[in-house]
């Protein structure tokens, strides 16, 4: 397996062409420019893994497979978590076969744990096996012996056995020797390793994709285990569901990481509050009779709330996935979003009237901090009288790499919050 890195909003015309082809069959590029990619995550192409890394990662601290990973299971916790977000077939999703990753996963870990699928048949015997009392007392007659004892010249019998020659078991193997060849280097941090090396020789099924589900369909409505239940409704949700225009292409990742970036950030943020507080100021239409509007409509929404009870200090922060490297205004924040920051400010002032201090940040994937703040300036104003109108918007640059990190163990990134919390 190879690895190969794209960085997210890369020029697509500089990839292969199975790539472009891909992308824009899936709509994988900006919406202002389908010339850049909009897409973290992987896409397998024979043993190519194409892996499409967040803007301004610096994963120099790491090799490209402990990387790839990382990357892999940060999909997967996003996933899991945000099942209830995650449809196949919103025009609004942002998702592309994250379904998939952990159906995957959960298919592959099945088989480590019971292996393959085994048709039961019970099989009945005479003198033989373990003994079927009732069907012996109702078929038999017994002789007594001594003490009233009656015995039984015959008894009858039944033995269980299994088999995996059955239709089931070859869609079983069929769908796991898939899915260890695209993604067995993730869950074995190795390339090379296989979950299931046997399976390659495995008798295939030659039934169509219906046919599969049909037979899964018939077999899970005689299943009694809860294993073989769930093993049955993932094998069909695979059959049904799998991702790839082609059936040597694997998807799997996100379009609009900015989502996730700020997702990430909320979780390694001990002690965040996703500040659609209600008591934050929400806007009402007062009519000319002098009574209040009781249309309801939706109240501010911050991105990340963070307070100390100690220090009496604050941080309203947005998570913005911008480039903010040069003066190129596609690459910064737009004035509108600038404005909304600083009305959020005003709305948590007004609520967290205790707190000597609320900083206002804005955190941007990065290494390198091209700009320190926001502010606005004016020729025939002072700054001072600015700020009382325009408060500064702090500009703190984060690693990709590191939040993944921490988001991935179950980590909280205490030394910055320690730093944006400072009441210096």
């Amino acid at each position: 397996m190879k690895f190969e890195f794209i960085t997210d909003r890369d020029d697509i015309s500089d990839l292969p062409s199975v790539l472009r082809k891909e992308i824009n069959q899936r709509g994988l590029f900006t919406a202002k420019n389908s010339n850049n990619v909009s897409f973290c995550g992987m896409i397998i192409n024979y043993d190519t893994v194409y892996m499409f890394i967040p803007r301004s990662s610096d994963y120099s601290q790491i090799n490209k497979m402990e990387f790839a990973c990382l990357l892999m299971s940060m999909l997967e916790r996003y996933a899991t978590q945000n099942k209830s977000h995650i449809t196949s077939d919103d025009e609004e999703n942002i998702e592309v076969g994250l379904c998939y990753l952990t159906l995957a996963k959960e298919l592959l870990s099945d088989y480590q744990t019971y292996g393959l699928y085994k048709k039961v048949s019970k099989k009945e015997l005479i003198n033989a096996g373990k003994i079927n009392w009732k069907r012996t007392f109702q078929k038999e007659l017994p002789i007594f012996i001594h003490s009233h004892t009656p015995f039984y010249l015959e008894y009858y019998g039944y033995k269980f056995t299994s088999f995996h020659t059955h239709e089931i078991s070859k869609i079983h193997a069929e769908i796991v020797h898939k899915l260890d060849h695209s993604l067995s280097w993730w869950l074995n941090k190795k390339v090379g390793l296989l979950i299931a090396p046997d399976l390659a020789k495995f008798e295939k099924s030659t039934l169509t994709i219906e046919e599969k589900i049909y037979i899964l369909n018939k077999e899970l409505n005689q299943a009694y285990s809860d294993r073989e239940i769930k093993l049955l409704k993932n094998l069909i949700t695979f059959l049904s569901q799998e991702p790839g225009t082609a059936s040597t292409i694997l998807v799997l990742g996100i379009k609009k990481f900015e989502q996730l970036w700020e997702n990430m950030l909320r979780v390694v943020l001990r002690g965040t509050n996703q500040a659609n507080d209600n008591r934050l100021p929400f806007p009402v239409y007062k009519h000319t009779t002098n009574h209040l509007s009781d249309i309801k409509r939706p109240g501010m929404k911050l991105d990340i709330f963070i307070k100390d009870d100690k220090l009496l200090t604050g941080a309203v922060i947005d998570a913005k996935y911008y480039d903010a490297k040069d003066n190129n205004s596609e690459s910064l924040p737009a004035l509108g979003d600038i404005l909304k920051q600083i009305c959020y400010l005003n709305a948590v002032q007004l609520v967290h009237r205790n707190l000597i201090k609320i900083d206002n940040i804005f955190i941007f994937p990065g290494t390198h901090n091209t700009f320190s703040h926001i502010e606005f300036n004016h020729k025939q104003i002072a700054q001072s009288e600015i700020l009382k109108v325009f408060p500064h918007i702090k500009c703190v640059y984060l690693n990709p790499v590191d939040v993944i990190k921490a988001y991935v163990n179950n980590q909280y990134l205490d030394n910055l919050r320690t730093i944006l919390l400072s009441d210096k």
